[in-house]
């Protein structure tokens, strides 16, 4: 941070905005289609009882939300586990600050001389004890 300004290239806030920003879709849409599946004759019969919007939101909206909130943030996060493209082009691959999992995968794949084919690389990384790139 330089003053009162935020730098989020080449550090890893931008990281995490690039994952958040690929990702907040997927977590919109389901949230979305979530609230269009609450029956609004539910809400209407608890204003008609007295509750008020706040009441109503909190006690019927929500709770029947739930499901696709979960889901949209499951999916969001899953997402962003994956995300390559926008990381590499906004944050670029520095090791120790903004490397992420696929750009470590990417670079043990490129690296020459790490394996003899590319392909292997990337389920040795799965595995217990995988040789990483020693500035992981």
């Amino acid at each position: 941070m330089t003053g009162s300004a935020l730098t989020f290239a080449f550090s890893w806030r931008g990281a995490v905005l690039a994952a958040a920003v690929m990702s907040f879709p997927l977590m919109v849409r389901a949230i979305r289609l979530a609230l269009e599946g609450v029956d609004i004759k539910l809400e209407q019969a608890a204003r008609t009882l007295g509750a008020g919007r706040w009441r109503v939101f909190c006690t019927i909206t929500l709770p029947l939300m739930l499901p696709g909130i979960i889901v949209g943030t499951v999916l969001a996060f899953a997402r962003s586990l994956g995300e390559f493209g926008a990381t590499i082009t906004f944050v670029s691959n520095i090791p120790g600050e903004t490397r992420t999992i696929p750009s470590a995968m990417y670079t043990l794949i490129q690296t020459p001389g790490r394996r003899k084919r590319g392909g292997t690389a990337v389920p040795d990384f799965y595995r217990a004890g995988a040789d990483f790139p020693d500035d992981f």
